[in-house]
């Protein structure tokens, strides 16, 4: 059987177009979503990202508290396992990771959620940490790119 994927009076799915942008584009912020902290809370602000080639939005500032002392990291993470009806969408949620050294992080899951993975995970800042506040930010998600392969691409037409 054929399926039109992106043809008119065909609904493509998710993980469809999640197959055309992810060799594309690079996992990333593709407007808004600053982050800030302050005291032991990140804050990162409305805005959309994409991570996977799929898209999702974050439609109001959303908060993470970080505890302990030492490095923490805040995750973003598409689990296809999770819940997604038109009422409600459980498949993106934000996690947080503290350990003692930065060398100590657990490797994120990348499994291609277009292809049949059912995990990915980004990273979207790390802070140093002490007492439970936020003491720098050492490192943040940086802007959706294009991905080398599809430059290459361009390059050659």
């Amino acid at each position: 059987m054929i399926y039109g994927a992106i043809f008119d009076n065909q609904a493509p799915t998710a993980k469809q177009i999640g197959a055309v942008f992810k060799p594309r584009y690079t996992d990333g912020k593709l407007h808004g979503c600053e982050i800030t902290h302050n005291g032991s809370n990140v804050i990162i602000a409305p805005g959309m990202m994409i991570a996977c080639g799929r898209a999702f939005e974050i439609t109001a500032s959303t908060y993470v508290e970080l505890s302990g002392s030492g490095f923490a990291r805040v995750i973003a993470t598409l689990d296809m396992n999770k819940a997604a009806t038109v009422d409600s969408f459980g498949q993106v949620y934000l996690e947080k990771e503290t350990v003692s050294s930065q060398n100590s992080f657990a490797a994120l899951s990348k499994q291609n959620i277009n292809a049949g993975g059912t995990k990915y995970q980004i990273e979207l800042a790390r802070f140093s940490i002490a007492s439970g506040n936020i003491t720098e930010k050492i490192s943040e998600i940086g802007s959706v790119g294009i991905t080398a392969d599809f430059c290459k691409f361009l390059g050659s037409n």
